[in-house]
């Protein structure tokens, strides 16, 4: 990626080449005098007649029909990565026990926790956890796990990473059709 090119998920930027093509990064924000006809997405294009160049957390609901089902990461994470883990452990106590708002808000700091240490090794054994104590059909912790790996595609380098995807078959599909939406190999459902 240029240096023109920027995508950040705790900061909520996206910057992309304003003549290439689209680069399908949600959510936008433009940035102060953001140049003509950023193009977000194929349904969407940053200028005068559209938005009037002023984005804010823009997610295309035709690229992203699920959008109203993500959450932006908060404020970001205090602490340090051990976090990963202690929130992905408070979100089972909340399922197991029907805790009310637990597992949504142990979701919103795992997201927070995510979008700030998704390089360090605590990240790996966290999304372990996270899928190997929920069941398939429970995506609040798997969804953030899946987008913030899909975000930084470099975690595939990392054996322990890779290990996670090659024991749960569901990540690695769900991560690839994903990455197939954004690069609009397959059109969204």
């Amino acid at each position: 990626m240029d240096i023109d090119q920027l995508e950040r998920i705790g900061d909520i930027v996206v910057r992309g080449d304003k003549w290439g093509p689209w680069h399908y990064s949600f959510p936008h924000t433009c940035e102060p005098k953001c140049p003509d006809a950023w193009k977000v997405c194929h349904h969407h294009e940053c200028r005068d007649s559209t938005c009037g160049e002023k984005c804010v957390d823009f997610i295309c609901e035709l690229c992203c029909p699920d959008s109203k089902n993500l959450a932006l990461p908060g404020p970001p994470a205090e602490g340090d990565a051990s976090q990963l883990m202690l929130h992905a452990q408070m979100y089972e106590i909340g399922d197991k026990y029907d805790v009310v708002g637990l597992k949504e808000l142990a979701r919103e700091k795992y997201l927070c926790a995510s979008a700030k240490y998704w390089d360090d090794e605590h990240f790996a054994p966290a999304a372990h956890y996270a899928f190997s104590t929920t069941p398939e059909d429970d995506n609040g912790l798997r969804n953030v796990v899946s987008t913030t790996i899909s975000q930084h595609m470099t975690l595939l380098n990392k054996p322990a990473v890779e290990a996670l995807l090659a024991e749960f078959n569901g990540l690695a599909l769900g991560l690839l059709k994903m990455r197939a939406k954004e690069l609009g190999w397959v059109k969204a459902a």
